[in-house]
């Protein structure tokens, strides 16, 4: 019940979980759920009608309500949302609808004494005139003439400042300072008995009281977050905030006239018997609170329920990488998060054992957990789209998603007010989730929320979504000023829940009853920790006036307008019918003309003055308050001289005293009430009335005017800037060909001064092989054809040749061509550059290909010899020539060793050379892949168990039939293994392979070796390249086993990657095409050709 959850507020209870604990902020922060629903609340559903159950009372209490079947009511009329009287003088709000409930249970009639001030229905409980008032809050005075109900309404009052105003560490701060107080209210004495020193600015009303902060006549406003919030809303006032708080356990009672004393229990015991579904139902409508946070005490597990818990096996909890701050994988790669130490404390209480699993998104976690992979989830939106709903726990987490601006802007309130804009979301976050709907807003994610909040404070977005608390800690906590909360997302708070897998369908009520037990000072510490705190003895203060401030800072402006419109339009109407009246006696006709003149001289865009001779202002038009800024009270009577800057007085009196000949259009300086100087447009024109000898003004305002000529001229300042001091030749021509203009550039290159360019024709600086082309173009260009490229060469003033390059286009007006223009650039270095490089590279290519050709033509005699040492060798350690010593065996084996390693060499170099000469041939035949990979494997299996390595093969399913040259491939596995192993000292090398749609085979090598640096990851597949000068110190290798396993997968139309990380290992993936894919079956040879 709702006295239940002013002890919530009070902290008077403890044994609630994290859900719980958020019902007191959302109590106290109401700002946070306001701002998104007046216009639901506004609508004011009516009180549900459902049925309430029977009210149990005995005779006594019987026997009152019927000697009482009618209580008149005092309803005070500026406490919105809680309790006011509607348009149609019937009570409304929170207050109204509860107590309707309270009527039907105790069979009594409310009757309503309108008209009364909160003092006067006090007085008037005083005088016996009315029997209950709706809404009282607790004083000791009002003992003497009310008996009081137990709170039912939590109404925490606040501070309520200007949003550019410092922050207060208290109210105590206040002191001295200009405080608006309602004069009327108990809490306004309470407040000056506690801060004497400060300065009392007395309203009748609280929105008077927050007008007063908002125009600076009160620097701050004592009275209750919810009807602050609902009235700065509802009258635009958008520039006040929530500074700090003042009385937190503030709240209302009913409040019975003394001697109806019996009534106040009876109304407690009916109230005890509303569900609480119907009260939440009313809260919902004006201030959404969640029930479930109010209601169920907390359930402890057993000793037997512990127990078999903690017999079960250890569960699969899946979880996202990247949903901070609920859950996300820390740099050492563990998880964390608002649900980690969650179920921290709920294997606290139960005893389970649990294995986190982790996801990059939430489709892959749920397809593990269907496929029966995952006993738990972790942190299950109840509103996601592919939410298990059945599977559910209680939620451990409520919060709301809330929208963002930058301090100044306006959110309206709802999603269509997000259409067509960029909104800031942190990665895969809940706020993306809603967003995801609607695909006409533009979602732009980010790692952080302090990277959105940054984003969003530069502009490069118009909202942020995202879930409050932590956005709001993420700002704080990054000190980014400039921002405020302008409402919730959507009507749907975040719920998060444990999602429990079918099959342990058991645990789930266990798991419920844990996060039941889950104490306040527990949850409070994990809020804390994550997304800011929430619960200490009750409620933080200072978080509460750091969120609070940040939730109110922009509100709708529209009802500010509606409401002064309306109330002027009432004015305005009642003044026009008094002077409706008056014309219709006295010159009806006259005045009617009058004022249609009067209206066509006002909303004139000229503004008008009626000066006399001595220079004094007798008539101003509406146009001139608007354009000064003064009244028209404040100008008639006053020297024109108040509307003319000092420094131009003297300019305008020659132009008044001038009288025959002031008729004319003059470009003056005006002055605005505030200073500042107006560019302006003035006609003086003389005109004769009886009363003398007048001058009226007519005075248009030129800023725009002006302001364009001023950027006209920074623009043409610019651009001659730009012109001069361009790099490229630039010069016009007349139609006859001579030189009109030339800028710098063209000046120093050519070495003619800018006069003596100025009589050149334009074939004086054209080398003579060059005139013919330029005529040509000139010619084109001149018949229309726009932009024309052209490459020429120029003669400087000393006969020396200026290769140029640029493009001539022609300036046409009323479809004439009047001038030429041409811009050029002096690429004679870079011409001749280009031909140097060229012929060095032809150079550099015929030296390669001789090399290329001589290594190629040497393979017989290159290979000839090795093979005559290799075989020598291998029959004297056979022993046919005879016997051997151990030392002589040993060094025989050593030259058997480098007689074999410098044969690889050569086949090596040779293989190279055939490569770069285009003589290397692969075959494309289809052959066993597998075969390849097993016969690979067994020649390096010794390699691999000299060095104790894990040597294995990884296959999700038979491969494919490959295509290609069955050689040249377990030349390249064998080149992959070999290189993986000789680089690997401890761990494995493991091969995979798998089929890459219907194309492909693909082959992965991977070690766990000493991998590879970026910055050597380009120069790895060059030729005679080794990554590291010690590694070909302490390994054998020539650097070009991967140059030609590259350039030989090619050539089999695959192809050879790597990835590495240094100290970590590397991966080696080679493709080869698939059989099956194969147009041609036949067996065909393919060779590369330079």
């Amino acid at each position: 019940m709702w006295p239940r959850s002013v002890a919530i507020l009070k902290g008077a209870r403890s044994g609630y979980g994290l859900v719980r604990n958020s019902a007191a902020l959302g109590l106290v922060c109401i700002a946070i759920v306001f701002a998104g629903s007046f216009a639901s609340a506004w609508a004011q559903t009516p009180p549900p009608t459902a049925e309430l159950p029977s009210l149990q009372l005995n005779d006594g209490e019987r026997a009152w309500l019927a000697r009482h079947p009618v209580v008149r009511i005092g309803v005070d009329p500026s406490y919105a949302p809680y309790a006011f009287v509607d348009d149609q003088g019937k009570p409304a709000g929170i207050s109204a609808e509860i107590t309707a409930l309270v009527a039907r249970q105790l069979g009594i009639e409310l009757k309503l004494v309108p008209g009364l001030s909160w003092t006067q229905m006090l007085e008037a409980v005083r005088q016996r005139e009315i029997d209950l008032v709706t809404t009282a809050a607790y004083r000791p005075e009002r003992d003497a003439f009310l008996a009081f109900s137990k709170p039912y309404l939590p109404t925490p009052s606040v501070v309520m400042t200007r949003a550019d105003a410092a922050r207060l560490p208290g109210v105590a701060a206040l002191s001295g300072r200009r405080v608006a107080l309602v004069k009327s209210y108990s809490s306004s004495q309470a407040f000056l008995a506690e801060v004497p020193d400060a300065e009392p600015v007395y309203v009748d009303t609280p929105v008077e009281g927050l007008l007063a902060v908002s125009i600076g006549t009160a620097d701050a406003y004592i009275g209750v977050i919810g009807i602050n919030t609902y009235l700065a809303s509802r009258s635009g006032l958008s520039n006040l905030t929530v500074n700090t708080t003042y009385d937190i356990a503030n709240s209302q009672s009913y409040g019975v006239r003394k001697d109806w004393a019996p009534l106040a229990p009876l109304l407690d015991k009916a109230l005890a018997s509303i569900p609480p579904e119907q009260i939440q139902a009313i809260f919902s409508r004006w201030i959404p609170v969640s029930m479930e946070n109010l209601t169920a005490p907390p359930v402890v597990l057993d000793a037997q329920a512990r127990a078999s818990l903690a017999r079960l096996p250890v569960l699969k909890v899946g979880a996202l990488t990247m949903r901070w701050p609920f859950d996300f994988v820390q740099s050492d790669g563990a998880h964390a998060g608002v649900s980690e130490d969650t179920l921290a404390l709920i294997k606290k209480q139960t005893g389970i054992h649990t294995r986190t699993v982790t996801f990059p998104s939430m489709s892959a976690m749920m397809d593990s957990y269907q496929a029966g992979q995952l006993d738990l989830l972790y942190a299950v939106n109840n509103e996601a789209e592919n939410a298990p709903v059945d599977d559910l726990s209680i939620p451990y987490f409520v919060s709301a998603p809330g929208v963002f601006v930058r301090r100044g802007e306006v959110f309206l309130g709802n999603l269509d007010a997000l259409l067509d804009s960029r909104v800031a979301v942190l990665e895969g976050g809940y706020a993306a989730e809603t967003l995801a709907a609607y695909p006409r807003i533009a979602q732009v994610p980010f790692p952080s929320l302090v990277a959105a909040s940054r984003a969003l404070l530069n502009g490069e977005v118009k909202y942020m979504a995202a879930e409050t608390t932590s956005a709001l800690k993420a700002i704080d906590e990054a000190s980014i000023a400039g921002l405020t909360y302008a409402g919730p997302l959507s009507d749907h708070a975040i719920k998060l829940h444990l999602a429990v897998h079918p099959r342990n369908a058991g645990l789930r009520p266990m798991l419920n009853a844990a996060i039941d037990g889950i104490t306040a000072e527990e949850a409070a510490t994990v809020r804390r920790r994550w997304v800011g705190s929430l619960v200490q003895s009750g409620i933080a203060r200072e978080k509460v006036r750091a969120w609070a401030a940040a939730l109110v800072a922009l509100a709708a402006l529209g009802y500010l307008a509606f409401y002064l419109h309306n109330r002027r339009l009432r004015r305005e109407i009642a003044l026009r019918a008094q002077m409706t009246d008056q014309l219709m006696v006295v010159r009806a006709e006259r005045d009617k003309a009058e004022q249609r003149f009067r209206t066509m001289v006002d909303t004139s865009p000229y503004a008008l003055l009626l000066i006399d001779h001595q220079g004094t202002v007798t008539q101003v038009t509406a146009s001139v308050e608007s354009l000064f800024g003064y009244t028209r009270s404040e100008l008639i009577g006053q020297s024109v001289e108040l509307l003319v800057p000092p420094e131009h007085r003297r300019e305008y009196l020659a132009l008044s005293h001038a009288y025959p000949e002031m008729a004319g259009e003059h470009e003056l300086f005006a002055q605005h009430k505030d200073g500042h100087q107006i560019p302006v447009e003035v006609r003086l024109s003389p005109v004769e009335f009886p009363e003398g000898h007048f001058v009226l003004v007519s005075v248009v305002d030129n800023t725009e005017s002006h302001a364009a000529q001023v950027k006209l001229r920074e623009s043409e300042e610019r651009f001659r800037d730009l012109f001069e001091n361009a790099s490229d030749l630039i010069h016009v021509l007349d139609l006859t060909n001579k030189f009109v203009f030339v800028n710098a550039s063209w000046c120093k290159t050519l070495g003619y001064t800018p006069e003596e360019a100025n009589a050149l024709d334009l074939m004086a600086v054209i080398a003579p092989e060059s005139r013919a082309y330029v005529a040509a173009q000139r010619a084109k260009s001149l018949n229309g054809e726009d932009l024309i490229q052209m490459q020429l060469v120029l003669l400087t003033k000393d006969k020396q040749r200026i290769e140029v390059e640029g493009n001539i286009s022609q300036k046409i007006v009323d479809g004439k061509n009047v001038s030429s223009r041409g811009v050029f650039r002096d690429v004679t270095a870079r011409n001749r550059f280009v031909k140097e490089l060229a012929q060095a590279k032809q150079k550099a290519e015929a030296a390669d290909h001789i090399k290329s050709a001589f290594l190629a033509s040497m393979s017989h005699e290159l290979r000839t010899p090795l093979n005559s040492v290799i075989g020598f060798t291998g029959i004297l350690l056979k022993r046919l020539a005879g016997p051997l010593n151990d030392e002589q065996a040993f060094q025989m084996e050593k030259v058997r060793e480098s007689a074999h390693h410098l044969l690889a060499l050569v086949n090596d170099v040779l293989d190279i050379s055939r490569i770069e000469a285009g003589e290397l041939r692969v075959s494309h035949e289809r052959f066993d892949l597998n075969a390849s990979i097993a016969k690979a494997m067994a020649t390096v299996q010794p390699l691999a168990d000299a060095k104790g390595l894990g040597l294995g093969v990884e296959t999700s399913e038979p491969v494919g039939t490959a295509m290609g040259d069955a050689r040249r491939t377990a030349q390249v596995l064998l080149n992959l293994l070999s290189n993986a192993i000789k680089f690997t000292k401890v761990g494995s090398v493991t091969l995979r392979v798998k089929e890459v749609g219907e194309t492909l085979l693909q082959v992965d090598v991977s070690d766990t070796g000493i991998g590879i640096a970026p910055a050597d990851l380009p120069t790895l597949f060059q030729p005679f390249r080794q990554i590291d000068n010690r590694l070909a110190r302490q390994h054998e290798g020539s650097g070009l086993g991967l140059a030609i396993s590259r350039k030989l997968a090619e050539l089999m139309d695959g192809s050879l990657e790597v990835s590495s990380e240094a100290g970590v290992g590397s991966t080696f993936t080679f493709t080869i095409p698939r059989a099956d894919s194969a147009t041609d079956n036949e067996s065909t040879e393919k060779e590369e050709h330079p």
